[in-house]
């Protein structure tokens, strides 16, 4: 049986879509409120989407199976019997 692609929760990816909603809830409400202000937040609501595109496809975007190239350590070191061991 094949192992399934896909092994991320997607809490993370929630997380980013409410923040960037709420921050779209705040831009609209401002523009609302203070009609002078529309032709200057307007392009946040660009910059919002694009974050939001960005972040979205990389949370996508697959992980390598094998995460690191080499172990940081080559054995238990504590089995190691090249040395002896210092004298206390």
């Amino acid at each position: 049986m094949p192992a399934p692609l896909f092994h991320r929760r997607p809490g993370g990816l929630l997380w980013y879509w409410t923040l960037g909603l709420a921050l779209v809830g705040v831009v609209y409400w401002i523009i609302r409120t203070v009609p002078a202000f529309s032709d200057l937040l307007t392009p946040f609501y660009w910059v919002i989407a694009l974050t939001l595109v960005i972040l979205t496809i990389r949370w996508f975007r697959p992980r390598a199976t094998q995460r690191r190239h080499e172990e940081r350590r080559s054995g238990d070191r504590r089995d190691d019997t090249d040395e002896p061991p210092p004298a206390a």
